[in-house]
């Protein structure tokens, strides 16, 4: 587990002791076999009981996962083979793939599945899901986790269904991993244990530090002084002390004090003060030292808190005893969580004058805080970057709105939605189509229609605000009431929304299982390929197919054409850029491959890059070494390369059969450089200085290359987006709701033409983000945006729609 996080440190000190209570709390049996029978559930339920203590919850199942591996590995009931086909899924396999069928949306699900057919029990599984009935039904259940299997699959084991599942819908592992757990072990393994501080003290000792893990919003000083109060001490006497620059001395003083009286010491925010983690170290050998010799008090703990931190000693990881507690989930408890800490006396303040906007005004804003934060859960479809809005935001905005009401007859509204969405929140926000989000957030909430008696935060009027002369007590009933599960249509997101929560906290625990498996070795049995020869037939598979570089020498005599002002056409220049960065990568492809299979010959040393390609190779993913030379893209190993192999061939066609008719804008290293190259082409043409210009975008009815027989008069045309957040309706040519259980849908060609900025802007569209990746997010580059944004164009927002709607739904296209 120190491999999923550096606070999960623990030693063969800490499992012998567990090991010994076990043996002490377990009844004494007649015989051997009967002794070891009930020893063993225990020593297991101790162990993951002690751990789970100290893990996030996020990392608790995959602990729990990860013991059930081993466990049914050991007794025969897992194979490796079915492992690796867990972990890897098609990468390296060579089996020959039957045709998609249409039920199936995703290649890489298909290929995943025909992959476990290489198991004898599996093997008429692909066929089946081909002409059984029921699969097509069961691809689109919302938890078909839950349904039963259809096919050949109902009688599979546990263990085969996750294998299905992980193949066909990967999103469902956050569901289907517990199901097994549960199955397999008990419910009590997928069931977190209740954080009882009393516990740990009774298992901690005078030379045993009790550190807390922090996560964000959690402070356990007030668990720790009401559990010192119980304990009989004065919270206010014990030696408290926050870390930071020069407090060392004192921190040392405080712990050496405390070992002569019997004292408890807290010391908070370990992670800050790295510098001195070297001296706590030191101070904790020299603790272990003296209780050997009965000179360190029975009754002194020293209590640690802590961020994450490689800083943190791994001595003291080791010596201590973990324990996580984090705030609770959901919109409900981050509401409850937010306006508990508003006081009676804050609430009641305006009584008598202004109560009913006061009162409809502090709920909005709690309102507001909780449900932008709670949105960061939906990755990038919900905000472009997790920006860490905190309580010292909220207390600032409730100042505002004090201002605002006390100062003014008449609430200023664009004062009160500029300063809570520019300043208070919006200082925090970098990416501009964030702020955006965020202020249209700030409009709905923050108007006088807040203070109106119909107003709801949601279309089903299931978040409504209280009355305006609500008492605290009769609020906090409100939130209690509210449901437990919010809708992603809370949050202005479609529906589907939740199947990307899904796949984002799905695919966060798949890496996490694989990043703890061992980074290389022989490996192999029960007649699959060793690791090596599956490393080495994808490295072989790779090289056959890498293609040839890109020869400008061969280019069509109109690509680089010189213009008669003497200088080269502008996508003339843009291309030559695009073939020197795909040059470069394949060369860097082709050498790292053939270093790799030296190093697995024995003929070169493994070093630490071709270790990590080697491990990237076995499951599935695109090495470092190899992303550092290419383009933003997010696909696994096997599509990355198929990817990669035709960006090259549409880029060697552009150079040697001449101008395309229609351009694969997404298929570029750079595709910020060829709109350029459009405007400047533009600017050449129509003698309009290029600052003068902009994009404008037109959505064509053609959706393949193939369609688009005619060269454009002015601009381009470019093809090969998808949407996020909504569907374009081809025969309305608008926008419209995404489908149900449709994440992505098919844009058509753009034709791309420039105009002057002077150009009005056309009503009732909305300005979609055409990004590289849907990670949305870059690097802030020297224009002041990410580096996977490409450019805006206005879509028509359809009947019934504004361009807010599309806003909160995060509509973008990649």
């Amino acid at each position: 587990v120190a491999n999923i996080d550096h606070m999960y440190q623990y030693s063969l000190v800490f499992y012998k002791s567990l090991f010994v209570q076990a043996i002490q709390k377990t009844p004494p049996a007649d015989n051997v076999e009967q002794r070891i029978s009930e020893l063993v559930p225990v020593i297991t339920f101790a162990s993951f009981n002690a751990i789970c203590r100290g893990l996030f919850e996020k990392d608790k199942i995959i602990f729990a996962f990860l013991m059930t591996y081993h466990i049914f590995k050991s007794s025969g009931e897992i194979l490796q083979e079915e492992w690796d086909l867990f972990l890897r899924g098609s990468a390296g396999s060579k089996g020959k793939v039957p045709p998609k069928p249409d039920h199936v949306q995703w290649t890489t699900a298909w290929e995943d599945l025909c992959a476990l057919s290489v198991l004898k029990e599996l093997e008429s599984l692909p066929n089946d899901v081909i002409n059984a009935p029921g699969w097509k039904e069961w691809m689109v259940a919302p938890n078909p986790q839950d349904e039963e299997y259809p096919g050949v699959a109902k009688d599979y084991s546990e263990w085969h269904k996750l294998l299905i599942l992980k193949s066909l819908r990967p999103e469902k592992c956050l569901f289907g991993i517990p199901k097994l757990v549960r199955h397999m072990m008990s419910k009590k393994y997928t069931e977190s244990p209740p954080f009882k501080l009393s516990e740990a003290f009774d298992d901690s000792n005078n030379i045993t530090p009790i550190i807390f893990v922090l996560s964000t919003g959690t402070d356990p000083t007030t668990i720790f002084t009401s559990f010192a109060k119980s304990q009989g001490w004065d919270p206010t006497k014990l030696p408290m002390l926050s870390l930071g620059q020069d407090q060392g001395p004192k921190a040392q003083a405080m712990i050496e004090k405390a070992r002569n009286d019997g004292e408890w010491v807290y010391l908070q925010n370990c992670h800050v003060y790295t510098s001195w983690m070297p001296t706590l170290e030191k101070i904790m050998e020299d603790l272990v030292d003296k209780a050997g010799s009965n000179q360190v008090h029975p009754n002194f703990r020293l209590w640690l808190t802590s961020n994450p931190a490689a800083s943190f000693p791994v001595s003291v990881l080791q010596l201590g005893l973990k324990l996580t507690r984090e705030p609770p989930k959901g919109l409900r408890a981050n509401l409850k969580d937010s306006f508990g800490a508003i006081s009676d006396e804050l609430w009641a303040e305006q009584d008598g004058k202004k109560e009913m906007e006061w009162k409809k005004l502090i709920f909005s804003l709690v309102f507001f805080h909780g449900l932008i934060q709670e949105r960061r859960k939906f990755g990038a479809l919900g905000w472009n970057i997790a920006y860490e809005w905190s309580g010292p935001d909220l207390s600032a905005s409730i100042k505002t709105l004090r201002l605002c009401l006390n100062n003014f007859d008449e609430i200023p509204w664009p004062a009160v939605r500029y300063t809570l969405g520019v300043i208070n929140y919006g200082g925090r926000v970098t990416d501009f189509l964030d702020t955006r989000l965020l202020q249209t957030f700030v409009s709905k909430y923050f108007s006088v229609a807040t203070f109106e008696e119909e107003f709801s935060y949601d279309d089903k009027s299931e978040y409504k605000p209280p009355g305006g002369e609500a008492t605290r007590e009769e609020v906090m009933d409100h939130l209690e009431s509210l449901p437990l599960y919010e809708d992603p249509t809370l949050f202005g997101l479609p529906g589907n929304a939740s199947i990307t929560f899904q796949a984002k906290e799905s695919n966060a625990m798949m890496s996490t299982i694989i990043n703890v498996q061992p980074k290389a070795g022989g490996g192999g049995g029960g007649g699959t390929n060793s690791n090596d020869e599956t490393v080495w037939a994808i490295a072989e598979d790779f090289m056959a197919r890498c293609p040839k570089l890109v020869d400008k020498e061969k280019a069509h005599k109109e690509v680089f054409r010189i213009t008669d002002a003497g200088a080269m056409i502008s996508l003339g220049t843009v291309l030559i850029q695009e073939i020197d960065q795909f040059n470069r990568l394949l060369k860097a492809l082709m050498s790292s491959m053939k270093e790799l299979k030296r190093a697995i010959k024995g003929e070169v040393v493994l070093s630490a890059q071709l270790e990590q390609m080697y491990s990237c190779f076995l499951f599935g993913k695109v090495p470092p070494n190899w992303e550092k030379v290419a383009y933003l893209c997010l696909k696994p190993l096997q599509p990355w390369f198929n990817d990669m192999v035709n960006r090259v061939a549409a880029i060697a066609e552009w150079c040697y059969d001449g101008m395309p008719r229609c351009y694969w804008l997404p298929g570029l290293f750079f595709p910020q450089g060829f709109l350029t190259g459009i405007l400047q082409t533009h600017s050449r043409k129509h003698t309009i200085p290029i600052d003068e210009l902009k994009h404008t975008a037109t959505v064509l009815s053609a959706v393949t290359k193939s369609e688009l027989t005619e060269y454009p008069e002015d601009g381009c045309n470019i093809i090969g987006f998808f949407m996020e957040g909504a569907i374009w309706d081809i025969e309305a040519r608008r926008l419209a709701e995404s489908r149900p259980g449709q994440l992505f849908s098919e844009m058509p060609a753009l034709h791309l033409v420039p105009k002057r900025k002077t150009t009005p802007d056309i009503p009732d569209t909305y300005e979609c983000p055409l990004y590289k990746a849907l990670t949305r997010s870059g690097i802030l580059s020297t224009t002041g945006l990410s580096t996977n944004y490409i450019m805006n164009f206005a879509l028509p927002v359809g009947d019934g729609y504004t361009k807010e709607h599309w806003a909160f739904r995060g509509t973008a296209c990649f």
